[in-house]
Order: structure tokens, then C-alpha cells, then sequence
């Protein structure tokens, strides 16, 4: 999987966030960091197919990407969005649900992907009842489970305190391992960005 981002530039009203942007991203995990207003996050939405930029061209192996590009790409946001009435493994299982596959198939990946973040303690429990922590580890896991080619991860530790984000790095560049991907990940979080492969750092325009 090659990504490539070929003179982006947009635009809020007069203000341009992106300026003559240019790189491709390959399978591994890189993370676009920068200082607030840098366009981490207006980047992530170009290359995750949810914001078409004002100009310049974004093409996927070789190809120009059409409107279902962002049918392609699971996002894991800032603040974990889980169906607290599930369990931590259910909320997972629904990240395989779209695919070709059984059920059956999903939910027995989705224990394996569960295994991997750690979360094998609380699997059976409802989402209603996990930690912040935990709760960003179901949203991890159920981007995994898409089985999507592209993870779209939006500061995905930006509401964990230390500790905690050690612990869902652990988990999640262990799952990222077993499960091969391409990841991008808008971070100010230096924890996060030293365990990438490469960094794109943004600059204020």
C-alpha cells in the first residue's frame, strides 16, 4: 500500500492550512506531529478520504483515489467511541462485521486482536464499566478488526494521562506487529511519535 500526497494544499476561507504538501506513506506506522494550527489533523482527513483538499492530488498505489476511498480506512478518534451496552469484545467483533466473512470469522478475530491489546481481563465486561484506557484499547481493536487497509488515528492518547498511554502504546504497536498496515497518526505526544517508523513534522503556515 502506497499512499502519495502530491502538492496538497487547502484552504479555510483566506487561511491556508496546507501550502505545496508532498510525500508518499508506505505500510508501517508514521506520525504527523507539529504544533496546534499546523494542519495535523486537516492532513489526516485529506489522506483518510474524508476532506478533499482545495488542490493538488492524492493517489493510492499508482491510482488517482475516488469518492469511496474512505471506505478503505478505519479511524481510531481522540475520544473513544464505544456501544456502552456491548462488551469490550462485541465492540470489537463490529469492526468485522462489514467484511466477507462469517461472524463467526469476526468474532474469532476479534479475541485474537483483544489478546493482543491486553484485553483479555475484561473482555465479558460492558463497555459502560472500562477505564479510559481500556476504552481507547475497544477503539484500537475494532479499527484492527475492519481488516482495512489504512488506520486513520486522530491523537489517540491526547485524553490519557502518562501511565495510561504507555500502556496503550505497548498494546496497540504490538497489535500494529501482528497486523500489517498501514498507520497515521496525528500526535503531539513525543511518547508516540518515537515509536513510529517515520515522522512528518508539520510547520505553522
Amino acid at each position: 500500500m502506497l499512499i502519495e500526497a502530491i502538492n496538497i494544499e487547502h484552504r479555510f476561507g483566506s487561511r491556508a492550512v496546507l501550502s505545496g504538501f508532498s510525500h508518499a506513506f508506505s505500510t508501517g506506522s508514521t506520525a504527523i506531529v507539529g504544533p496546534s494550527g499546523s494542519g495535523k489533523t486537516t492532513l489526516l482527513c485529506i489522506l483518510g478520504g474524508l476532506l478533499r483538499p482545495s488542490s493538488g492530488e492524492l493517489r493510492v498505489d499508482g491510482h488517482a483515489v475516488s469518492s469511496k476511498w474512505s471506505d478503505r480506512v478505519a479511524w481510531v478518534p481522540q475520544s473513544p467511541v464505544a456501544s456502552m451496552r456491548r462488551t469490550a469484545l462485541e465492540n470489537i467483533v463490529q469492526g468485522g462485521l462489514n467484511r466477507p466473512s462469517s461472524r463467526r470469522v469476526a468474532i474469532e478475530d476479534a479475541a485474537s486482536i483483544a489478546a493482543d491489546l491486553a484485553l483479555n481481563d475484561v473482555m465479558r465486561r460492558p463497555a459502560r464499566l472500562l477505564s479510559g484506557g481500556e476504552l481507547q484499547r475497544v477503539a484500537i481493536g475494532r479499527a484492527l478488526n475492519t481488516r482495512l487497509p489504512v488506520i486513520c488515528a486522530d491523537e489517540p492518547t491526547g485524553q490519557l494521562d502518562a501511565r495510561t498511554t504507555r500502556q496503550v502504546l505497548d498494546c496497540m504497536f504490538t497489535a500494529l506487529r501482528n497486523h500489517d498496515r498501514l498507520v497515521l497518526i496525528a500526535t503531539h505526544d513525543e511518547e508516540v511519535w518515537k515509536r513510529c517508523d517515520s515522522v512528518i513534522e508539520m510547520s505553522s503556515q
